[in-house]
């Protein structure tokens, strides 16, 4: 079910995902922090765009990103991803 409900959520509300997929860790599907940056990807300029509205979900998008890449230790490109969301958006303005 986690793994329709990323997809469903992020389309039907990006901001609200940004706030609550920290619910859905720990995961017990590894694929769930995948899933999570891959969907976030596709989502990537409406993301910039609610950031920069919403500056006050940088850092709650951040940690969401951070949260999904200490859930597992291997090395895949989802993991690149969520580290140039990080890079890009964690800055202090």
């Amino acid at each position: 079910m986690i793994r329709r409900a990323i997809k469903s959520f992020i389309d039907i509300n990006i901001e609200y995902s940004i706030k609550y997929f920290n619910l859905f860790m720990p995961a017990s599907d590894v694929g769930t922090p995948r899933r999570i940056v891959a969907n976030f990807k596709e989502k990537e300029n409406e993301i910039e765009k609610i950031l920069t509205l919403n500056p006050e979900l940088r850092s709650i998008f951040i940690e969401l990103l951070k949260s999904c890449l200490e859930y597992s230790s291997d090395k895949n490109s989802w993991k690149n991803i969520a580290n140039e969301f990080i890079n890009k958006y964690d800055k202090n303005d």
